[in-house]
This record gives C-alpha cells, sequence and structure tokens, in this order.
C-alpha cells in the first residue's frame, strides 16, 4: 500500500480556531496595512490595499466564517493569497507555522461545509482546512453585482 504525499500548509489561528489554508494559495504574508475604504460594500471586505500598484481586496477572515468578532492590533497579519481568479487579503488573528500534513490524515468535513476542504484532527485540538476559492466566490460575486 502507498502512502499518499504530504502536502504544505499555511497554519493559522483565527480568534480561537486554527486553520488551514494549501501554501499553493499563499505567496506573502504582511503586517497590519492602511487600506482604501469602499463605501457601501459587503461588511466581509475591509478594503483595498495597494501592492505595488495592485488592487488587493481585503477581507474580514471572520465575516466570510460567519464567525466571531475578532480583534486587529498592530500585529495583525494579512496572508496575500493567490486564486485563479485575482488576488486577495486575509485578515488572521496570528500565523502560526507552515506543516506538512499526510493527505490520509485528512477527514471529510460536514457537507454544509462547502468552504472547508477537510478536518484534521489531534488528541487535543482540531483545524480546518479551507477551500479559498470557495469561501470567495460568494463576496467577489456581491462585490461585481454591486458594480454593475
Amino acid at each position: 500500500m502507498s502512502e499518499k504525499p504530504e502536502s504544505y500548509y499555511l497554519k493559522f489561528r483565527l480568534g480561537e480556531q486554527i486553520i488551514l489554508v494549501s501554501l499553493d494559495f499563499v505567496f506573502l504574508i504582511l503586517p497590519i496595512a492602511q487600506l482604501q475604504h469602499i463605501p457601501q460594500q459587503h461588511s466581509a471586505l475591509a478594503g483595498i490595499l495597494n501592492y505595488h500598484g495592485q488592487a488587493v481586496p481585503v477581507y474580514h477572515l471572520y465575516e466570510l466564517l460567519e464567525a466571531s468578532k475578532v480583534a486587529y492590533d498592530l500585529d495583525t497579519p494579512i496572508i496575500l493569497c493567490s486564486l485563479s481568479s485575482q488576488c486577495v487579503g486575509l485578515f488572521v488573528s496570528e500565523v502560526m507555522e507552515v506543516c506538512d500534513i499526510n493527505e490520509q490524515l485528512i477527514q471529510q468535513p460536514p457537507k454544509t461545509w462547502s468552504y472547508v476542504k477537510g478536518i484534521i484532527k489531534d488528541e487535543t485540538s482540531s483545524a480546518w482546512i479551507l477551500d479559498l476559492e470557495q469561501l470567495l466566490h460568494w463576496p467577489q460575486s456581491c462585490l461585481e453585482r454591486a458594480h454593475e
């Protein structure tokens, strides 16, 4: 029996929840930055970051996940992710580490969690593996409708 290869993930915290995102999507972690506020947008959109002349939407991840509000401070990181359609930023509480995970340890999430690819559990904790494309599909469609 051959083992499935390991995949690399960025492990971070959002409030008390541990979350993983495939390193295939992550290209940079920035310290908190000044954002341009966009009026009359969905509350999940924190604002627009000017990253080397490119307008990058930055989202409150807790809003996208409908989680409890998370307080930000001067150490709050923004994770920049490259998706198939665009670059986006996500506010998170703390970046913890890059970890490698054996694919066989990933459990299937409940079917109602369309934005979660899998769950990793051990004796003391659990973590979600986010499907960023799925998670960011709805706010992007909201933004597009707002500009029509």
